[in-house]
């Protein structure tokens, strides 16, 4: 794998392209006692399976002006369309299923396909949820769903799409992306409880909410790292002084701030062995998938080399 620094990455973008994809074939809030969700099996190694970053793709001609999900293997080979105007992707624990958000105009909400990209199910109608992720023991989904105050609150259901209950009832503000910590038992999230967004935990035993990162900034897309030692969030502005992209202990102590170097950076997901960050890298119109391990961040590598729009990627659980 190639390594650039973030200065060359618009270069390194601008003459490369990918390699040309494979055709896919109201109630109540719940209690503790409802959700029910177990730890996973930890850091899961089920080879190269495991180890595709799925992600979202705007402006490819094959794709009917509409977002369009891929994945590829992190070393950039591989590269295989999944579902065709979809977002919000996010992996099973075990990378067998994809969950993802449909547009409305298909007439469903959350749905899954497999790993190949067949078998697509719907699974909620309400067709403004949004943020799917899977449990760690694969058996639940939480999401985000717009209620009737047009906030969004966070729900949760069976992987079947059976059970669909709320999580959280805010009607004066939004809370929505959530992502489970891997023994289960809590949601980090992002809430706009204090007028701009801050990331959030949940815990589920207790119910009790707890906000572990505030700032001026906006902070959004909080993901739980698969080793359960940290949380990656995206955080403040683009530019040379600022950082894009922080990483804190589950308490939010241990702050430690990736900055772009004059590049924009958002939307972190962890790698299975907990090592290195995904994220989106955007920069004079174009917008890329990249890493970069966490004990390295001056060694940023491009995963995707396109013109196209690449965003939302996914890497674990």
């Amino acid at each position: 794998m190639r390594r650039v620094t973030p200065l060359a990455i618009v270069a390194l973008a601008a003459a490369c392209q990918d390699v040309t994809p494979t055709a896919p074939k109201t109630a109540a809030p719940a209690t503790a006692s409802a959700i029910r969700v177990t730890g996973g099996p930890g850091i899961i190694d089920c080879g190269t399976r495991c180890n595709r970053i799925a992600f979202t793709r705007f402006g490819a001609p094959e794709n009917q002006g509409y977002t369009t999900i891929y994945a590829i293997n992190p070393d950039g080979t591989g590269l295989q369309q999944l579902v065709w105007a979809a977002k919000h992707p996010a992996w099973s624990p075990n990378h067998t299923k994809l969950a993802f958000a449909r547009y409305a105009f298909l007439n469903f909400g959350i749905g899954v396909v497999n790993s190949d990209g067949t078998g697509l199910t719907a699974l909620t109608t309400n067709t403004g949820d949004q943020d799917p992720r899977f449990s760690p023991d694969g058996t639940k989904i939480a999401f985000a769903r717009a209620a009737s105050t047009g906030q969004y609150d966070l729900w949760i259901m069976n992987a079947d799409g059976t059970g669909q209950t709320p999580l959280t009832f805010t009607p004066a503000y939004t809370e929505f992306e959530p992502d489970f910590s891997p023994d289960g038992k809590s949601i980090v999230f992002a809430t706009f409880e204090n007028g701009n967004p801050d990331i959030a935990v949940l815990d589920l035993t207790t119910m009790k909410r707890t906000i572990i990162s505030a700032s001026p900034w906006n902070e959004l897309n909080p993901v739980w790292s698969p080793d359960g030692k940290r949380i990656a969030f995206q955080t403040g502005l683009s530019g040379g002084n600022n950082a894009c992209i922080a990483m804190v202990a589950p308490n939010g102590g241990q702050r430690t701030d990736f900055k772009a170097n004059g590049l924009q950076c958002s939307e972190p997901t962890w790698s299975p062995d907990s090592q290195n960050l995904g994220f989106r890298v955007q920069a004079n119109g174009l917008s890329l998938i990249a890493q970069v391990p966490v004990n390295n961040l001056a060694a940023v590598a491009l995963v995707t080399k396109t013109t196209y729009l690449d965003a939302a990627p996914s890497w674990a659980r």
